[in-house]
C-alpha cells in the first residue's frame, strides 16, 4: 500500500510517497481502509521538528509515520474486537499513519461515524471537536451570563468553540490574526472581537467585558480556565504573561513584546 512518511524534518518538501506491506490488525486492533485523512497544526509540529525541541531524526527513527486521526471503513476486525465489524463506518484520532491507504489501530480508539455525516467531516471534526466540547463544557464550563475569551477565533479549533459556547448561552470575544481571518470570524456573530495584542486583552478585563478566559499557550500546553475575579484581573494576566514567554522556546518572539508591557502595567508573574 501507500504511505506518506517523513524521512527527515522539514518543510512540505520532505513528505515523501513510499510502498510498504499493508498492515495486519493484532487482536485488540482494526484495519481501516482509509478515505480521509485529518489535517491539524500538529502534522506540522512533527514534521518540522517542534515537538523534538531541536533534537534532529536519527536514522533508526525515520521514516516518520505522519497524522494522527483518518476516517474510513473497517476492512478487517482483530479477534478480540467485539463493538465494530467489517464494512462499518469509522473515525479515530491519536494513532499515527493516517497518511496512508490502511491503518491498523487500537479498537478502543475507533469509533463508528453516525448516518449522515460525510467522511471528510468526520475526519476533520473528531479530535478538535472534542477539544472544543470539553473547554466549553468541563473546564469553561460556559452558560448564560458568562464571557469568554476565545483565541485565534478563526482557527479550527477556535470557530468549534465559538459555536459550542453560543449554544451554552456564553457571550463570546474572540482575538484573530489578520483581517482576512476577522472576516470568517465575523459571520459566526460573536459579541466582540479584541486585539490579540496584551492592551486589547487587558483593555477587555478593565471596562468588564471579559469574565471567564479560556487560554491555549503556544503548543504543548495544557488549556486553563481562569475566573476575572479582580478589576485588574491580576490572575489571567499573569498566566497569560508566563504563557508568551514560554511561546518564545518555539519561535515566537513577537510574543515579548506584550509581556514587556504587562511588567509595565504592574501585571508582574509571580
Amino acid at each position: 500500500m501507500r504511505m506518506i512518511v517523513i524521512p527527515r524534518l522539514g518543510g512540505p518538501e520532505v513528505l515523501t510517497m513510499i510502498e510498504v506491506e499493508q498492515p495486519t490488525p493484532r487482536p485488540d486492533e482494526v484495519l481501516i481502509k482509509l478515505r480521509f485523512a485529518g489535517l491539524t497544526y500538529g502534522d506540522i509540529y512533527q514534521r518540522e521538528g517542534t515537538y523534538r525541541k531541536g533534537a534532529l531524526l536519527k536514522e533508526s527513527e525515520a521514516p516518520l509515520r505522519i497524522g494522527g486521526e483518518g476516517a474510513g471503513t473497517v476492512a478487517m476486525v482483530g479477534a478480540n474486537v467485539t463493538h465494530l465489524k467489517e464494512g462499518d463506518d469509522v473515525v479515530y484520532c491519536e494513532c499515527l499513519g493516517s497518511y496512508a491507504e490502511y491503518a491498523a489501530v487500537p479498537a478502543w480508539r475507533v469509533v463508528k461515524i453516525p448516518t449522515g455525516i460525510r467522511f471528510q467531516d468526520a475526519a476533520a471534526v473528531f479530535s478538535l471537536g472534542g477539544t472544543a466540547h470539553y473547554l466549553a463544557h468541563d473546564t469553561g464550563k460556559l452558560r448564560p451570563g458568562l464571557s469568554c475569551l476565545i483565541h485565534a477565533g478563526a482557527g479550527g479549533l477556535g470557530h468549534l468553540l465559538i459555536q459550542f459556547a453560543k449554544m451554552l448561552g456564553a457571550s463570546v470575544l474572540t482575538t484573530v490574526g489578520n483581517e482576512a481571518k476577522a472576516r470568517f470570524r465575523h459571520h459566526m456573530r460573536t459579541r466582540d472581537e479584541i486585539s490579540r495584542r496584551a492592551e486589547g486583552i487587558l483593555s477587555a478585563m478593565r471596562d468588564g467585558r471579559l469574565r471567564v478566559a479560556v487560554c491555549r499557550t503556544f503548543p504543548l500546553s495544557k488549556p486553563v480556565r481562569l475566573t476575572v475575579s479582580s478589576s485588574r484581573g491580576r490572575r489571567l494576566a499573569r498566566f497569560f504573561c508566563r504563557s508568551l514567554e514560554r511561546s518564545r522556546r518555539f519561535g515566537f518572539q513577537q510574543r515579548s513584546e506584550a509581556a514587556g508591557f504587562l511588567r509595565q502595567n504592574q501585571f508582574n508573574p509571580p
